[in-house]
C-alpha cells in the first residue's frame, strides 16, 4: 500500500510492514499489456566500508519487508537462512 499527500509525505507498507522510514522515494510506471512496475529508492546503502571484515545481519522487520518484495536471504555459514 502506498499513500501520498502531494507534499512529499506519505506511507509505504510492504507485506504488512511500514517501510516509510526506509524509503526516500518511489516511481510507479505502467504500460499497456505489461504488469505495473514499482521502483523503491531506499535509504539502505549499496556498499558500506568498515575497513575490516564485518558480519552484517538485517533486523527481522527489514528482512520481512525485503522478502515480501521477492528477495531471498542468503544461506548463513551454519546452513540456514539469516534470522535477522
Amino acid at each position: 500500500m502506498i499513500q501520498v499527500d502531494g507534499g512529499g509525505h506519505g506511507q509505504i507498507v510492504v507485506g504488512g510492514r511500514d517501510m516509510s522510514k526506509l524509503v526516500r522515494g518511489f516511481m510507479l510506471t505502467s504500460e499497456v499489456g505489461k504488469a505495473p512496475l514499482l521502483v523503491l529508492s531506499t535509504t539502505i546503502r549499496e556498499r558500506v566500508s568498515a575497513g575490516v571484515d564485518v558480519h552484517a545481519v538485517l533486523d527481522t522487520e527489514t528482512t520481512a519487508a525485503l522478502v515480501a518484495l521477492g528477495w531471498t536471504p542468503p544461506e548463513t555459514a551454519t546452513g540456514g537462512a539469516s534470522d535477522g
